[in-house]
């Protein structure tokens, strides 16, 4: 899988505004940065980092499995365009990837409900802002995640994540 650097900041950027128009709970949260984020926020995006690296690899060894088999049956059109019409998340919807975004999502939003509010991270902010700081945009997991068209998760009436 390759993705140009601009596509995957678009990604990114997308990703990283699109909760922030929901009725959510946790709408007042940012980014504390991450010296100033609690300590078991710094363990869970660790621990995250180092599980999604390998998750990424399983997705896009998939991912390219199936474009190989696409290519060796096709019958015109370009096989490219047809896996990602038929996948627009790309790689990021193999379900070991979305079980994985939405396992640390709501271990955030825990955390969040347990730590003073100015040690408390965004789930997004965790999941995708600090990785694309300390990962470059060419790192597969970033690659990966930018390729979401949404996150897999969603809210109840009362703006709690489920």
């Amino acid at each position: 899988m390759e993705l140009s650097s601009e596509r995957v900041q678009r990604g990114i950027n997308r990703l990283l505004q699109a909760p922030r128009d929901l009725p959510r709970w946790d709408r007042h949260l940012g980014d504390p940065g991450r010296p100033r984020a609690s300590a078991r926020h710094l363990t869970l995006f660790e621990e995250y980092a180092l599980e999604l690296g390998p998750a990424a690899h399983l997705a896009e060894e998939t991912w390219d499995g199936e474009l190989a088999w696409r290519i060796s049956h096709a019958s015109g059109g370009d096989p490219r365009t047809e896996q990602w019409m038929e996948y627009p998340a790309g790689p990021a919807a193999q379900p070991h990837v979305i079980a994985l975004v939405r396992r640390v999502w709501l271990a955030c939003d825990a955390l969040n409900r347990a730590v003073p509010p100015d040690q408390a991270v965004a789930p997004e902010v965790l999941v995708l802002k600090w990785l694309a700081e300390v990962r470059p945009p060419d790192d597969l997991s970033v690659q990966v995640l930018s390729c979401m068209p949404y996150w897999p998760i969603g809210l109840d009436m009362e703006g709690n994540w489920l």
